[in-house]
């Protein structure tokens, strides 16, 4: 398999970002199989809506049932002001603001092959989860999520939520290269966002629990 260019690179990194908005499953199939020739056979899986399963079955999981209006309030401290489906295999929920009624941010599950998401690129550095499904990583960066990875598939949760990014950012620096004397130097910058990878811990939970 051919590595992605830098076109289709830059859409998968839009999508992700989309992810909170919806849509995000059409513009990563379309950028993959565009670059890679179908390689990544998800074509099918748009057209056919089989891009989703339950843990140990063939049906399509209601990806809005595996996690409650109640969890994601109690998670992540915030009103949520409505939730919905995106697509055959994901969910979004609108978060409010301090008055209960503005929107102020969103938390996206989708559930996709483990392919799908080797190839979907993480805009932080990967931090190992233990306990949560087969695996699972938590990535900061421009686009906090965790990806838990079940049956092979992969529960990504993205979370995007200004206020609590900007209040509790948890810069971590890790130097890079040469490094002098007086400390002079190369770092590497990464964003953590703890409070919001506490909440994406206990909403995987919520959800492991029904898939």
């Amino acid at each position: 398999m051919q590595l992605l260019g830098k076109r289709a690179f830059a859409l998968l990194t839009l999508g992700l970002a989309a992810g909170a908005l919806g849509g995000c499953k059409r513009i990563v199939t379309y950028a993959i199989d565009k670059e890679l020739g179908d390689d990544a056979g998800l074509s099918s899986l748009e057209s056919t809506g089989s891009g989703s399963s339950s843990g140990g079955g063939s049906g399509a999981t209601d990806v809005c049932k595996l996690i409650t209006q109640a969890e994601v309030e109690s998670a992540s401290g915030k009103k949520v002001i409505k939730s919905d489906p995106m697509g055959d295999d994901g969910c979004g929920w609108v978060i409010a603001g301090p008055d209960g009624k503005t929107p102020s941010g969103n938390i996206t599950l989708q559930i996709m092959p483990e392919l799908a998401a080797k190839i979907i690129p993480t805009l932080g550095t990967p931090k190992a989860i233990p306990g949560l499904g087969d695996k699972a990583e938590w990535t900061g960066g421009m686009a906090p999520n965790l990806r838990v990875h079940k049956n092979g598939k992969v529960l990504n949760f993205l979370l995007v939520d200004p206020s609590a990014m900007m209040a509790n950012p948890g810069i971590t620096e890790k130097p890079v290269g040469k490094q002098t004397a007086t400390g002079g130097g190369n770092s590497l910058v990464n964003m953590e966002y703890p409070e919001l990878e506490k909440t994406a811990i206990q909403l995987a939970k919520d959800a492991l629990a029904r898939y």
